[in-house]
């Protein structure tokens, strides 16, 4: 193959890749997966693309548009887009979580820190820990979460309490204005709270 047929050939790959390529990557960014196996994203982007331009090719048939290639590239990216953003809004719903428990599956996700806080109801942790070399019991609202690359998460609490466990004694020491950062292999016995 010469490059002359090589550029010529080019715009017809592109055609074939983007709608499945934006889809996917939108996906993933917003469903925060970990999946980075290129290999899959190649074929699945191929995929993905001839089918987001069938669906246009389709409709345009059916609303008796002629379309040219251009604009039916264009019209799949859309489309793309508009079904990533579908899905994961899909995946955020409880009716989701309860389908996928029902045949079987224990989480909607790959991240069950995904599934356990809330951050649009609100959640609200309280768990056990050390602090200033000392037992406590630290209870706040979840902020922000990122799960980190060993499954552990990092958690920020804000409008939290801590309370002191001195032989078998418990003293509170509140500090509502302040966020604090904790390591999930710090903490035991975590328990959750939805609503704000």
């Amino acid at each position: 193959m010469s490059l002359k047929e090589l550029f010529e050939i080019l715009p017809q790959l592109l055609n074939l890749f983007v709608p499945g390529f934006v889809f996917l990557t939108i996906y993933k960014y917003l469903a925060s997966t970990k999946d980075k196996d290129f290999n899959v994203t190649i074929i699945g982007s191929f995929v993905l693309s001839y089918i987001f331009q069938l669906i246009v090719s389709l409709i345009c048939r059916i609303v008796n548009v002629s379309a040219s290639g251009n604009i039916v590239t264009v019209i799949a990216i859309i489309l793309a887009i508009i079904c990533a953003l579908i899905i994961v809004k899909v995946r955020l719903t409880a009716c989701y979580k309860k389908i996928t428990t029902w045949i079987g599956r224990t989480t909607g996700s790959k991240n069950i820190w995904y599934d356990l806080f809330d951050l649009n109801k609100g959640t609200r942790i309280r768990f056990f820990t050390k602090y200033n070399n000392e037992d406590v019991i630290v209870e706040g609202d979840v902020k922000y979460y990122e799960e980190c690359e060993d499954g552990d998460c990092n958690i920020v609490i804000s409008n939290y309490k801590i309370k002191y466990i001195v032989n078998g004694n418990v003293y509170k020491n509140n500090t509502p204005n302040a966020t604090m950062i904790f390591n999930s292999k710090n903490i035991h016995g975590l328990e959750a709270h939805y609503g704000k």
